[in-house]
């Protein structure tokens, strides 16, 4: 049933909106001119001004703790609390290099993955938060509630779930970028490992720029890495890392990432991009139901599985430059995917660095530039959104 609503959903879309074929060549085609591949600062925020700092806040009754660092273009979140444990804490900085960062009340140090600095295994962690990184424009156009650090709350209206119907949100705001698998999902992804901090001899990370981000997860005393480079030519990637059976998704029009279980109902499943998005936002199908899941929900949206939740866990964005300052094994995504990509060349060009939002939003707010890169927090039904300058 889902196939067939997307080849009608598809049909419609790009017979109403020709310019929606146009970016579906632009992308098929590569996109960029040689301008394009300048290499361009990643801007901290509106001002271009550099921060780094920690905020002690509360959110819904949750006491967290936020790490910005807008050199490094590197966010981070946590509960103030260290897993089985009640207390709180209550951080500042620690004087020490990145990525130990955090210093708690009783001058103990953690790093940036939530890692106490005396034991960098997994018997003393902090709590996990749901957090997301993406452009400012994503997080009002998705999200009901919204506040920033300054007071100002946001309400978006449209945001709310349909209980009846086809789609858990409004079908009219979903568009067809390309067809179904038109974009190629990595199932059988290969990696690289740091050896003494130094990169086997791969021609693509030697030439990768340093500034260019990975999406980073880890698993027991290991981390994955991903760099958005190859990411945005794939955007899905199928993996098992450890025992663990995952999903890794990224957005480059919303430049957001998640890891999600592959696991649905006791059945380990494949994603794919179905080639729809719901405010410019990708939306996945599962090879299992052919229910359609949008990564910023965190949710199913149409099919079988409409409106179960799926089960994500923690990611950060990290310099490619600064995983050499991480504790433990790194292995990183293998340019050799089984796909004939160039993957030096940046498949959408200045696309990062710019103000345009290339298909329309159900709610936008201007209060900041739609391509600032933040984190928002969500802990229930309330957003809270951290912009790099908000941090000392």
């Amino acid at each position: 049933m889902a196939g067939k609503y997307y080849l009608k959903l598809y049909n419609m879309r790009l017979k109403n909106n020709f310019w929606i074929a146009s970016l579906f060549i632009l992308m098929v085609t590569g996109g960029c001119s040689e301008d394009d591949l300048v290499t361009t600062p990643q801007r901290s925020d509106s001002s271009g001004e550099l921060f780094d700092g920690i905020i002690n806040d509360e959110l819904n009754g949750v006491p967290i703790v936020i790490y910005g660092n807008s050199a490094k273009n590197f966010f981070a979140s946590f509960e103030r609390r260290a897993v089985d444990e009640n207390e709180i804490l209550i951080f500042e900085r620690s004087g020490q290099p990145f990525p130990n960062v955090l210093k708690d009340q009783y001058g103990k140090v953690w790093n940036v993955f939530g890692q106490y600095s005396e034991d960098f295994g997994n018997s003393r962690l902090l709590k996990g938060v749901d957090n997301l990184v993406g452009y400012w424009f994503s997080f009002p156009s998705f999200k009901q509630k919204i506040l920033l650090t300054d007071g100002v709350e946001i309400i978006n209206p449209s945001a709310i779930e349909k209980e009846e119907g086809d789609w858990l949100i409004n079908e009219k705001n979903v568009f067809a970028g390309t067809l179904r698998d038109g974009i190629k999902s990595i199932d059988q992804p290969q990696y690289l490992d740091f050896i003494g901090k130094d990169l086997v001899d791969d021609a693509f990370y030697q030439l990768l720029p340093p500034e260019e981000l990975l999406t980073l997860i880890k698993v027991d005393k290991d981390f994955y890495a991903y760099p958005h480079r190859i990411l945005e030519y794939h955007e899905v990637v199928n993996d098992k890392v450890g025992a663990l059976n995952v999903v890794i998704s990224f957005c480059p029009l919303t430049g957001t990432s998640r890891v999600w279980d592959r696991q649905i109902h006791e059945k380990t499943t494949e994603f794919g991009v179905s080639g729809l998005l719901f405010n410019n936002n990708l939306i996945m199908y599962d090879r299992t139901s052919d229910s359609f899941w949008s990564q910023i929900l965190n949710k199913s949206v149409f099919g079988p599985y409409r409106g179960e939740a799926a089960s994500s866990f923690q990611t950060w964005e990290i310099k490619f430059e600064d995983i050499v300052n991480i504790e433990g094994r790194v292995k990183v995504l293998s340019p050799q995917t089984g796909h004939n990509y160039e993957y030096q060349y940046p498949l959408y060009g200045a696309y990062k660095y710019n103000d345009r939002v290339n298909f329309p939003l159900s709610f936008s707010d201007d209060r900041i530039p739609p391509k600032e890169r933040v984190i928002g927090v969500t802990i229930g039904d309330i957003t809270k959104v951290y912009r790099f300058s908000d941090f000392d």
